[in-house]
């Protein structure tokens, strides 16, 4: 399978970097899951110096491109769907140009305490507005389970634990592994299937507990605080004089 690697190689000749990601990036799709893809292209001068600067571009295929710089800016501010595409395994890196290795060699500067706001921070403030209901506002038939007078929405739930568990990972340990193993890939299996939590109550109750886990964590980590933003921005002019000075 090419991924559409060639299509997009031909639409977008200032390709940086294209990854799979989502489930099959986690380790916890099924045959039937869907193939997402991201990535990172560097602006044409045309581009950097005029009025029209791109930022972002999507394909066909669930497939999202952003600017190098619009991709360090989320990095930096630890959007965890930007963020560990930095992180991937192998197997879901599927065209690195040498350019963005520059932004891989260093992918450690993004990593801040940031984490525990963007990562819990998001979940937590979904669950306090829509308390009992354990969705992001609306209730998907489709991924309804426990008690059916207090439901929780699998899917929903999956997405929040996982962040959840990678932000307290983080915080731990200064590293961030998108791809589960062990336990946590059971745990969040057994979540997305319905056969984890017995109620909605039961899912907030459980969130809420790993929040203080990562508050916790947040107080005792030794991750810096914010990313270094002179050290990043040199990275980005670096990218962009190396990447023209070889064409």
């Amino acid at each position: 399978m090419d991924h559409g690697i060639k299509a997009i190689e031909s639409a977008e000749p200032n390709l940086l970097y294209y990854v799979l990601t989502g489930s099959r990036a986690y380790g916890i799709h099924t045959k039937n899951s869907d193939y997402d893809y991201r990535g990172v292209f560097i602006n044409t001068p045309e581009e950097i110096y005029g009025l029209n600067v791109r930022e972002s571009q999507e394909y066909s295929g669930d497939i999202i491109l952003h600017s190098l710089r619009k991709f360090v800016k989320l990095a930096m501010g630890a959007n965890p769907n930007i963020l560990e595409l930095l992180f991937l395994s192998d197997d879901c890196i599927l065209y690195t140009h040498p350019v963005f290795k520059i932004i891989l060699d260093n992918r450690d500067l993004f990593l801040s305490k940031k984490v525990k706001h963007t990562y819990g921070g998001y979940a937590i403030s979904q669950l306090k507005r829509n308390k009992h209901k354990s969705t992001h506002g609306t209730m998907r038939k489709k991924y309804i389970s426990g008690n059916p007078k207090d439901p929780v929405d699998s899917k929903f739930a999956g997405h929040t634990i996982r962040l959840m568990l990678a932000g307290i990972n983080i915080l731990q340990t200064g590293q961030l592994t998108p791809k589960l193993t062990g336990k946590d890939l059971l745990l969040i299996k057994l979540i997305r299937y319905g056969l984890f939590f017995r109620s909605g109550t039961h899912f907030y109750n459980y969130t809420m507990r790993l929040n203080d886990k990562l508050e916790k964590e947040y107080n005792t980590s030794t991750l810096q605080h914010y990313p270094d933003i002179r050290k990043i921005n040199n990275l980005l002019i670096k990218a962009h004089i190396e990447y023209y000075e070889k064409r």
